[in-house]
């Protein structure tokens, strides 16, 4: 494989956008194009979905990116081969779903500068791991919490909503409104009662588990809703706005067991964010 498909991969990815990616690496936007054809061919799978604004990973992107992170900086300490070969730390993460792609790519950044021969694996949260990336309510009573980003929550309506045209909006502004529901969100409780404050009233016209389904049923025009802002902007379609009255943020981390310490990798980890 041409090592610069993986390049385009990457630069793609973190800019979202064709045109900057193209800009970055020094390349016309059909080398990009091309390039990112290819490496979709010798994998199987789409890796980025196309729209006006730019492109959004698919789910098997967000698998390939850190592999493609690992092959990129092996290739850079190519020259350093033959001066003695260094043993690959394992290290596996538990991924929370619904986390704001541009957060995550900083993060595995992040993870190969703390460690740059990691052998990294990344699996579902409640999978077995040394360590987990999640919002800090649902770390256990038995790990330890590091936080590694912060994100408000705002108020996402669709680009034709009436409040779109609205450069700041007020909690009264909800009156009335049909609001789209996210029980296990960590913010529910909080989004209730900011809700309940409006005045009149509010109409609850459908509940989604996981905040995609959310994002998704705004888009169609069927109500509104609080989103993490990292997690919902630049959406085609969806204008976030900030509502004047109580907050609502959410705090991402690593979490870890202290027994799990005995790992280089995750010893390393722990070091590097615990600094920032």
């Amino acid at each position: 494989m041409d090592p610069r498909l993986l390049r385009f991969f990457v630069t793609v990815y973190e800019e979202k956008n064709i045109s900057r990616a193209a800009q970055r690496c020094f390349v016309s936007q059909p080398s990009i194009t091309n390039g990112i054809k290819q490496l979709e061919d010798i994998v199987g799978k789409t890796l980025f979905l196309r729209h006006k604004r730019g492109t959004d990973p698919t789910p098997e992107a967000d698998m390939l990116y850190p592999k493609a992170l690992g092959l990129l900086a092996d290739l850079d300490k190519i020259g350093n081969l033959f001066q003695g070969k260094r043993e690959r730390l394992p290290l596996t993460i538990g991924i929370m779903p619904d986390m704001p792609d541009r957060e995550k790519a900083d993060f595995y950044k992040k993870i190969y500068e703390a460690i740059p021969d990691v052998d990294l694996n990344l699996v579902g949260m409640e999978d077995k791991s040394d360590m987990r990336l999640l919002i800090r309510e649902y770390k256990h009573e038995d790990e330890i919490f590091i936080s590694v980003w912060e994100e408000d929550y705002v108020l996402c309506v669709p680009d034709n909503h009436p409040l779109a045209t609205k450069p700041e909006v007020d909690i009264r502004d909800l009156d009335g409104y049909s609001f789209i529901e996210c029980p296990p969100c960590e913010a529910h409780q909080q989004t209730m009662a900011v809700l309940s404050a409006s005045g009149k009233g509010f109409d609850i016209v459908a509940r989604a588990k996981m905040k995609s389904e959310v994002l998704a049923l705004v888009l169609s025009g069927v109500g509104i809703s609080f989103l993490p802002e990292y997690f919902a902007r630049d959406k085609e379609g969806i204008v976030l706005r900030r509502v004047n009255g109580p907050g609502m943020s959410r705090n991402i981390g690593i979490a870890y067991k202290c027994e799990n310490l005995n790992k280089p990798a995750l010893r390393m980890v722990v070091e590097f964010f615990g600094k920032k």
